[in-house]
């Protein structure tokens, strides 16, 4: 059986009546357990070291099994309660959601779908934490602070990223440029000319917050509030060219 042992700061994999692997340290093994694939690679590579096969059926079994317990250990994650927070002011941060095949909005790090009418709630990558985001973690949504970091951050801006302004809220964390929260909902969207077109439109109207386009300044070509909806909370208030 392989097993995981702590050597002071130090990690290292021990196969039963061998040498253990080389010691890593605690960003090198959140690296190793981000997914089962990764870890089993690891254990490959220690494995292949002593001239051993790769983990057999029952050994992957295993390391899937314990792969959670390993995570909550090496997190050392805080009792949630010491977390909660109750955000009446939401926080309001900048994200490039990515339309596929025009017909759905999904975040750009994960592929995960945002809803219309339903707020986007974060899940923990790493399945360690049930309320993320957690600062030792990389769960939550992450809100840029200021839109010109989109560009910094995202490469590739073509017709299928749509910048969009955020609201944030439930438990939260500062980021190193932003914040990461539990629950976030979108604001208005920010179209180019060539993304003002109707499939387009079409889509992010059915989340009913403004839908803005540079024409001089930002003018909006939706207006929630003309379909009897109210303007989200935060929401830019501009006017509508005629």
């Amino acid at each position: 059986m392989i097993k995981l042992v702590k050597y002071g700061s130090r990690y290292q994999f021990l196969k039963d009546g061998y040498p253990p692997s080389k010691p890593v340290d605690i960003k090198q093994l959140k690296v190793i357990l981000t997914s089962t694939d990764s870890l089993y690679s690891a254990v490959g590579t220690y494995l292949s070291s002593l001239g051993l096969p790769p983990p057999s059926p029952v050994e992957k079994a295993r390391l899937r099994s314990q792969r959670r317990k390993l995570l909550q250990l090496l997190l050392n994650k805080p009792s949630e309660e010491e977390w909660q927070v109750d955000l009446t002011t939401p926080i309001v941060g900048w994200k490039v959601l990515y339309l596929v095949r025009k017909h759905w909005l999904v975040s750009l790090y994960d592929r995960s779908q945002w809803s219309p009418l339903t707020p986007k709630k974060a899940r923990c990558k790493l399945f360690v934490h049930s309320q993320p985001p957690y600062s030792d973690c990389t769960c939550g949504i992450y809100l840029l602070d200021k839109r010109d970091d989109l560009i910094r951050h995202i490469s590739n801006f073509d017709i299928t990223r749509i910048t969009t302004r955020v609201s944030g809220w439930g438990r939260y964390v500062r980021a190193e440029f932003g914040w990461l929260v539990q629950y976030a909902y979108p604001l208005e969207f920010y179209l180019t000319e060539k993304q003002a077109v109707p499939d387009i439109v079409d889509v992010l109207t059915q989340f009913r917050v403004p839908i803005l386009v540079p024409v001089g300044r930002y003018d909006k070509i939706y207006d929630p509030q003309e379909d009897g909806y109210e303007l989200p909370v935060g929401s830019v208030n501009v006017n509508i060219r005629d």
